[in-house]
Order: C-alpha cells, then sequence, then structure tokens
C-alpha cells in the first residue's frame, strides 16, 4: 500500500480537496431536504474551506520558502476547524456562547504560549490539534445526539462511528500534518513509509469514507425518495478520477522520458564537441590547477553549463587506477561545491566505472551524494570512434527542478481531472435539486389541489389581466349549475351582474393590497337565477400569472333574513309608536275627567301623573 501513494501526493491531496467538497455538496442538500435540527450550512462551510485548503497545497513547488503561503495553509485549516465548531455549537439544543468565547480565548492563549518558544509550526500544530479534538468531539456528540429513532443501521451508534471517523481525519489530515509537499516522491519526502502513510494515505481514504458515510446514512434515512440521481453519480465520479489518475500518470511517465531523453542528448552533444586533445593532456592531479590547457577545459565546461538552464553541474571524469577522478569542473573555485582536479567521486556506481572502461552515453537517478539528489547524463569523451574513452562528461539536473518541471505537466492533468469532477458533480446535482424541486412542487400541487377540492366554499382562481377563470372547485360548478367541460374559458364578467370596470378595479385593488380582501356581488347561474354572494380575494402567482383566489360565500339567504328582519322591526317600530299614542290619550282624557270634578267641587276619581313628570298610577278609589 506504501509503494502505491509513493509519487501520488499530488493526486492524493486533489482526491481529498475533491470528496470534501462533495461533502459540501451534500450537506448544502441536506439543509434544504433533511429535517433535522442541524447547521448544515456551517458543516458544509467547513468542508469546502477545508476542501480549498487541500487544493492550495497542490501549489506548495511554486511558493518555496515563502512563509505567507504556509500561513495561509494554517490560516485555511483554522477557518474550517473553527466551522466546524460552530457546527456543533449551532446545531445543540442551546448555544453556549459564553463557553465558546472562553474556549476561543484558550485557543489564543495556547497559541501566544507556544509562539513564545519561536516555533511558528508547532503554534500551528499545537492550535490545530487542540481544535481539532474539541471540534470533531463537538460535531460527533452533535451526531450522535440528534440521530433521530430508527437512523440507518444502529442509530447513534452509527453516527458516533462517523463522528469518530472525522476526528480521525482532522488529526491526520490537519493538525499532525505541515503543509504538504505534493510532488516529493517516498523516497525523498518521508523516508519512513509508515509516517508516510499517516500523512498521506490515510487522509486519503478518510475523506471520501466520511463523505459517504454523511452521504448515504442521512440520504438514506431522509431523502429516499430522492437520492437516486446523487448515488448514480458515484460510478462516474470513480469513472472520472480513475481515468484522471491514469492520464495523470501517463502525462508524469512521457515527460520523464522526453526529460531524460533530451539531458542525455544534450550531454552526448557537448561530449562530441569537446576537443579531446585537450583532455588527454589533463593528468587528473592538482597539478592541472595552473595549466592553460585546464583553464580551456573549464572555460568549454562553462559554456556548456550556461547554455543548460537547469543544469546545475558540468564535469569530466577520469580513471586513474581503480578510482573515478575529477578531471575538470564547471563550477567557480571559490564555490563550496567546487570539485578540484584529482578529487575522487566515492559515490560513483559500477555503471559509471564500466563507461569509463569503454562504455556508451547512459542516465543514471534520482541519485544521492555529497552534493544532493540528482538525476545525471553521462557521455564518454574518445580520441576515435572505437578508442577508449578518455574521460566521461557528467551533466547533473537536482531532483527538485526536474519534479517541479514533471509536476507542471502532473498538475495539468489533474486540473482536467478536477475540472471533469466537478462537471459530473455538478450535472448530477442540478439533476438531484430538480428531481427535489419537482418533488416539492408535486408535493405542493397535491396540497393544493386536495385544499381546493375538499374546501367547504366555492372556490375559483381568476386571472388579474383578463379576468380569465383559471381554476375551479366542483362545489362551485355544482353551485352554478355547470359542467366543467361548459365552465372552460368563461371570464368571471360571464357569472358577475357588476359592469366589467368596478370587476377589474376589484381584483387590482386586492392585487396591489397584497392582503385578503372582501367584497360583495351577485353571479348568475346556468339557469338565469341570481345568487348574492360575499368574496373574499387571496392575491397570489398561479403558474407565474398574476391572479386572485376567490373564497365565494353563497349570502342570498341572509341578505332575505336580513331584509325580513327590517320589515318585522318597522313593523314593530309603527305599533310601538300607535300603543304609545294611545297611552297618551287616555292619560289625557283621565286628566280632564278629574278637573271637570274639580270644577263641580268634586274629588279626582283618578290618579294621574302629572306632565311634568312621574308614573301613570291606577284609578283612585271613590
Amino acid at each position: 500500500m506504501t509503494a502505491f501513494f509513493s509519487g501520488q501526493g499530488d493526486f492524493i491531496l486533489s482526491v481529498q480537496g475533491f470528496a470534501l467538497i462533495f461533502l459540501a455538496v451534500v450537506c448544502a442538500l441536506m439543509g434544504r431536504n433533511v429535517r433535522l435540527p442541524l447547521a448544515w450550512s456551517w458543516l458544509g462551510a467547513f468542508a469546502f474551506i477545508a476542501g480549498l485548503s487541500r487544493w492550495l497545497e497542490l501549489f506548495t513547488p511554486f511558493f518555496q520558502g515563502h512563509q505567507y503561503f504556509t500561513d495561509s495553509v494554517w490560516m485555511l485549516r483554522l477557518l474550517a476547524l473553527i466551522s466546524l465548531l460552530e457546527f456543533g455549537r449551532r446545531s445543540g439544543p442551546e448555544r453556549p456562547v459564553t463557553l465558546v468565547l472562553w474556549l476561543y480565548a484558550t485557543l489564543i492563549l495556547i497559541a501566544l504560549a507556544l509562539a513564545g518558544f519561536g516555533d511558528r509550526h508547532a503554534v500551528g500544530s499545537g492550535t490545530l490539534l487542540v481544535l481539532s479534538l474539541l471540534s470533531g468531539g463537538w460535531a460527533m456528540a452533535v451526531l450522535r445526539r440528534q440521530a433521530p429513532p430508527g437512523f440507518a443501521i444502529g442509530g447513534s451508534l452509527w453516527m458516533t462511528v462517523g463522528g469518530a471517523l472525522l476526528v480521525l481525519f482532522l488529526l491526520t489530515a490537519f493538525a499532525l500534518t505541515p503543509p504538504a509537499q505534493p510532488w516529493q516522491s517516498l523516497a525523498t519526502t518521508a523516508g519512513n513509509g509508515r509516517l508516510y502513510w499517516l500523512q498521506q494515505g490515510a487522509p486519503l481514504l478518510l475523506a471520501p469514507v466520511l463523505t459517504l458515510w454523511l452521504f448515504l446514512a442521512l440520504h438514506a434515512a431522509h431523502t429516499k425518495k430522492t437520492a437516486s440521481y446523487f448515488l448514480m453519480s458515484l460510478p462516474f465520479l470513480a469513472a472520472a478520477l480513475t481515468a484522471g489518475w491514469s492520464l495523470t500518470n501517463l502525462i508524469a511517465s512521457v515527460e520523464d522520458a522526453d526529460s531524460r531523453l533530451q539531458l542525455l542528448s544534450r550531454t552526448k552533444t557537448a561530449a562530441a564537441a569537446l576537443d579531446h586533445r585537450l583532455i588527454a593532456q589533463l593528468t587528473g592531479t592538482a597539478a592541472d590547477t595552473n595549466a592553460p590547457v585546464y583553464a580551456q577545459v573549464r572555460e568549454r565546461l562553462h559554456s556548456v553549463r550556461q547554455s543548460t538552464v537547469d543544469t546545475r553541474f558540468v564535469y569530466l571524469f577520469a580513471l586513474r587506477g581503480s578510482q573515478v577522478v575529477f578531471l575538470a569542473d564547471s563550477e567557480a573555485e571559490t564555490s563550496k561545491d567546487y570539485s578540484p582536479p584529482g578529487q575522487v567521486y566515492e559515490e560513483a556506481s559500477p555503471t559509471v566505472r564500466q563507461a569509463l572502461a569503454g562504455g556508451g552515453a547512459f542516465l543514471e537517478g534520482p541519485l544521492a551524494d555529497r552534493w544532493g539528489v540528482w538525476l545525471s547524463a553521462f557521455a564518454p569523451v574518445c580520441a576515435g570512434d572505437n578508442a577508449r574513452p578518455l574521460a566521461l562528461l557528467g551533466m547533473d539536473v537536482a531532483v527538485s527542478s526536474w519534479q517541479i518541471s514533471l509536476y507542471y505537466h502532473r498538475l495539468s492533468a489533474l486540473g482536467l481531472t478536477l475540472f471533469v469532477s466537478l462537471l459530473i458533480l455538478t450535472l448530477f446535482a442540478g439533476l438531484q435539486m430538480g428531481k427535489e424541486s419537482a418533488f416539492e412542487i408535486a408535493s405542493s400541487e397535491g396540497r393544493y389541489r386536495a385544499l381546493i377540492e375538499n374546501a367547504p366554499e366555492a372556490v375559483f382562481v381568476v386571472s388579474i389581466a383578463d379576468g380569465r377563470i383559471l381554476d375551479m372547485n366542483p362545489l362551485l360548478l355544482r353551485w352554478l349549475g355547470y359542467s366543467r367541460e361548459e365552465f372552460q374559458g368563461r371570464t368571471v364578467f360571464d357569472m358577475a351582474v357588476k359592469d366589467p370596470e368596478t370587476i377589474r378595479k376589484n381584483l387590482r385593488s386586492a392585487w396591489e393590497a397584497a392582503a385578503p380582501t372582501t367584497v360583495e356581488s351577485t353571479y348568475r347561474r346556468k339557469d338565469g337565477s341570481l345568487v348574492q354572494v360575499e368574496i373574499t380575494q387571496v392575491p397570489f402567482l398561479f403558474c407565474d400569472c398574476e391572479a386572485v383566489l376567490a373564497y365565494v360565500r353563497d349570502i342570498t339567504e341572509r341578505r332575505q333574513n336580513e331584509e325580513r328582519l327590517r320589515k318585522t322591526m318597522g313593523e314593530l317600530e309603527r305599533f310601538n309608536r300607535v300603543m304609545v299614542g294611545r297611552e297618551l290619550r287616555v292619560i289625557e282624557l283621565k286628566q280632564e275627567v278629574n278637573d271637570l270634578r274639580r270644577a263641580l267641587g268634586q274629588p279626582p276619581v283618578y290618579a294621574v301623573t302629572e306632565r311634568t313628570g312621574g308614573k301613570p298610577g291606577s284609578r283612585a278609589p271613590a
């Protein structure tokens, strides 16, 4: 397994980043459909920022020695973990703001304490380690607590396992690993296969597993009816990533072979251009240092080096006895890497010795010596076609430079792979969202139809623009005496007695009010009879058309009852006026009788209240 991951750091980072972006898209769909009280947007923000941080590390070779780039990677990791911490805080039943503030303050103090030792890597690693454990543990607790009954398989246990995967991914991908060196191989990067597996292989497997765990578990439990398109994308994405991996390695292999071939060709051309007569005069000892011929040879080697951009060293080897020694070096004598004539090259390989004994041109490397790790090409310098080599011309290219050159080509293939994968993800996510939207629309249409069809009142939808009746329920048809076919194409003006201009004004007023309004009107049934109605008008969009949903109530009987009540009240008022007038006349007559008796000197016989007030009494005793 370690051998498989060797030299695949760039592809590993690409897959990790893509898996996290996939998780961000999954979280976006969770927020739309899953009815769980979780802050999916914050989990999606964590996945998106984490994916960007992994992709940003792909450009590490181009920013060697730039501390701000490394700091940017650390900052993205920190933002991702803070987003995950917010996911845990906002998803819980309570939001302990004070606890989180104290937590952030503690993290700052830890960072400052570590910064006092002057180790920026320790600052980043220590802070991310603490934050990974806290945010991952909190997220795991939230997922476990919020698992509904019957969730997937095992309920809270399933969530606990997923949360543990999340914590492990955070530790291996963020807290325990510095910004990656994606162009370097196992031999030059880790030196320890287990460490390399921990830093690269484990996060590679954990990122997709974590993504698929959350997607399959939540989607299967809560959106089973609408998950088919997203599930369908998985084999396409796997095929695209596999093809991209093959293409990346193929391009790298072709470029590697081409680079090696060019280096060997340059070396053979340079060896053929050297004057073998001058080289034959070199002794390979310190005595050559002041010889004019040595200066001429060195000048030629320096010219060869200047003519190629990527060549670091150009030199001549010779065999003196059983030892391989330097004859000349293109380096300046003041350089710490300068090799004087006669210096023994102890790292000479058997192939180099064989070439000095009569072999041809060849390539070696990457091989390490006291000056670094190199890709080297050698070509013999001979006095004739079949003569034994006088010397061996060597040209060294730094492995780091060679790897970066290959990395440019690998990165182009990786970019194409990620573009195609994102295109597939976008396509299927769009199909998924379209299906879910269609499902929601169908559900909404079903709810609307059920409400309309079973409404206890007559209901219809009328267009504001031309008064066309766009929809109606069966109760309206039965009430007016029409069949649905007969009513098709009719307008509100056909059944209302009011003039069309008044109706248009009422419809427009209802739309502009943006609130329910009530009006009264008179409708004409199919048989010609009239019915008085009260209409509640609700403005809304019907198939992108400005319309009014009208609830119609028959108020004919209510109006008739009101008319009968009004007539009864009138008759009662007239009767009351007659009765009150008669009573007043009787009182007046009694008063007159009392007045006549007083005039005759007799006492009054009626107890009558005076006109100024009082109550009418009964007849006084005689």
